[in-house]
């Protein structure tokens, strides 16, 4: 058996670095693993039109990224992909990694391929979400399948965040069950969990009574995550709570539009846009329902988020959600796109009053230890170990 000597070598590359969706959990991951076991490197792209990164943030931790600027999130391979391709080839050329971990699709795409020309012994990918079911339509989403089948042919292991994505990825024939491993988020949560003491600050920050319920809905504004849904439902619960108000926590290109539309309705002086925030947590101790109306989620952070802070999440039941949420029990699950069973979920939570508490000490017993960093850096160690082992590497 070839023994590795030293820290081992890992390389994780993310398309793009922004506030929430996968860089916290690549934060936790980066600092919750033996740093004198592991030497990590963190590789990513460009942020979008409207996305706050979070680079800085990572230079303050100590964690300071090796921008690729030809990396861009964009669905379409183009010359800029072909560019990053090759600065990802030449970086891991030179850094000799003995294991490349890569997130999200463009950089699982280049990431892989140039780890496998490079000759790097153990290649890993996270899937951080799927677009596996028609997300684009039949054509292209055949297309995105049959990538997916290659490069998993190409990795050592994927793992999934939920168990409802690893069931998707099995049935859409992209790997064996064998390949595939379940590791759910591991996030930062004790900052929300004591949040008590926070209440009260957002209502005064918007001049508003403190019994005001608050609606809110945290995360990019963009088309996936379907702000227009929210506020055809939410318009319908101000009807009967006529004192209630809605937040919005985030940005995006399409906030321009959701004011408009916000205004359009009539409803603007009762919509707060607050843009991107770093003091979530006193967000989360003011808000009476955390709403998520997405068309598609991998394992969405914003409800672990809110669960963890005692407040009742209310969301469609797509992607990796219901592995968060059991309905009726830690939160309420409805159709996408349901206009109807959204609004008539969030008046639910405002009417019953004893049904929620009791839903609130659930979802906060539920999300505290399976999505905590302790846990997370654990079962990515023993994953890091099997596969060192199965290649002859261990130390």
């Amino acid at each position: 058996m070839v023994e590795h000597r030293g820290a081992v070598r890992v390389v994780n590359i993310v398309t793009r670095l922004i506030v929430g969706g996968v860089s916290p959990h690549v934060e936790n991951l980066m600092r919750g693993l033996d740093r004198t076991r592991y030497e990590q490197q963190l590789v990513c792209g460009l942020e979008g039109l409207g996305e706050k990164s979070a680079r800085e943030h990572f230079d303050t931790q100590g964690m300071s990224p090796i921008l690729v600027p030809y990396l861009v999130g964009n669905p379409r391979l183009n010359v800029s992909d072909a560019l990053a391709f090759a600065f990802i080839l030449r970086l891991l050329r030179r850094q000799r990694p003995v294991i490349l971990h890569t997130h999200t699709s463009k950089a699982g795409l280049l990431g892989r391929v140039a780890a496998r020309l490079s000759g790097v012994p153990i290649v890993v990918h996270t899937f951080h979400g799927l677009v596996l079911k028609e997300h684009y339509g039949r054509v292209k989403t055949n297309g995105v399948r049959a990538v997916e089948r290659w490069l998993a042919r190409l990795s050592d292991c994927l793992i999934t965040v939920s168990d409802q994505d690893k069931k998707d990825l099995i049935a859409c024939r992209v790997a064996s069950a064998e390949k595939i491993e379940v590791i759910p988020l591991g996030l930062e949560l004790k900052q929300f969990i004591d949040n008590k003491k926070q209440r009260g600050v957002l209502h005064r920050e918007l001049c508003l009574d403190s019994t005001t319920r608050l609606l809110g809905i945290i995360g990019r504004i963009v088309p996936i995550k379907n702000h227009r849904l929210f506020f055809d439902a939410m318009a319908r619960v101000l009807a009967e709570y006529s004192t209630a108000h809605l937040v919005v926590v985030g940005d995006g290109h399409l906030r321009p539009e959701m004011e408009r539309y916000a205004r359009d309705m009539g409803i603007e002086k009762k919509v707060s846009f607050l843009g991107w925030r770093h003091d979530l947590a006193q967000v989360y101790a003011d808000l009476d329902v955390v709403v998520i109306s997405s068309k598609n989620e991998g394992t969405p952070v914003t409800a672990i988020e809110a669960m963890a802070a005692g407040r009742p999440v209310v969301a469609t039941r797509v992607g990796g959600l219901p592995d968060v949420i059991s309905d009726g029990v830690t939160g309420y699950l409805v159709k996408p796109d349901n206009v109807e069973q959204l609004s008539c979920a969030v008046q639910r939570v405002l009417r019953e009053d004893e049904t929620t508490n009791r839903l609130i000490c659930r979802a906060r017993e539920s999300v505290k230890h399976k999505f905590a960093v302790e846990r997370l850096a654990r079962d990515m160690d023993l994953l890091y170990r099997r596969l060192l082992a199965e290649k002859g590497l261990e130390r």
